[in-house]
């Protein structure tokens, strides 16, 4: 159950830092960008690294719920911000 709710915080890290990228490459933020591109890139080997090894669909469903949630979340925060 543990490791379900660590892949679950992890989707949700992983989408915002894939959000902001986004958000950060449409404001032509070349630095933040290269970082969370660096942190997006390490992350998703990790991440894809370990669900291929457990094939676990749980934890793949953690995961992508997660990331599900990390993407409303930064949009809905972010929208009032730069808009």
């Amino acid at each position: 159950m543990i490791d379900a709710i660590i892949y679950f915080g992890l989707g949700i890290l992983t989408d915002i830092l894939v959000t902001l990228y986004y958000i950060s490459v449409g404001h032509r933020l070349a630095i933040r960008s290269a970082v969370l591109s660096l942190l997006m890139t390490l992350l998703g080997f990790f991440i894809i690294e370990r669900i291929v090894v457990s094939t676990n669909w749980f934890l793949i469903l953690s995961y992508a719920l997660g990331s599900a949630i990390g993407c409303y979340s930064v949009i809905k925060l972010s929208k009032s911000k730069f808009t």
